[in-house]
C-alpha cells in the first residue's frame, strides 16, 4: 500500500465525521436492499392479486416504496461528492 493512500486510511479511522458518514452510508445501502426485496414482493402479490381494490392498495404502496428509494439513491449519490 502507497504512503499516501495508507495516510488517509489512518486519518479515516481518526476522523469521527468520516466514521459517521461510513456508517450513514452503510445502512442506507442495507434500508436500499430491505425496501428493493419489499417492493418485489409487493410486485409479486400484484400479479397474483384479483381485487381492484387489493390492486390498487399494492401499487400505492409500490409507487411509495420507489419514491422513498429513489430519496435514498439521491441522499446516498450526494453524499458520495
Amino acid at each position: 500500500m502507497k504512503f499516501r493512500k495508507l495516510m488517509k486510511r489512518v486519518q479515516g479511522y481518526f476522523d469521527q465525521n468520516q466514521r459517521q458518514r461510513r456508517k450513514q452510508r452503510k445502512d442506507i445501502k442495507h434500508c436500499l436492499k430491505k425496501l428493493r426485496k419489499k417492493q418485489k414482493h409487493l410486485e409479486e402479490k400484484l400479479l397474483l392479486s384479483k381485487h381492484p381494490d387489493e390492486q390498487q392498495e399494492l401499487k400505492d404502496k409500490i409507487a411509495l416504496l420507489k419514491q422513498q428509494r429513489q430519496k435514498l439513491l439521491t441522499v446516498l449519490s450526494n453524499d458520495a461528492t
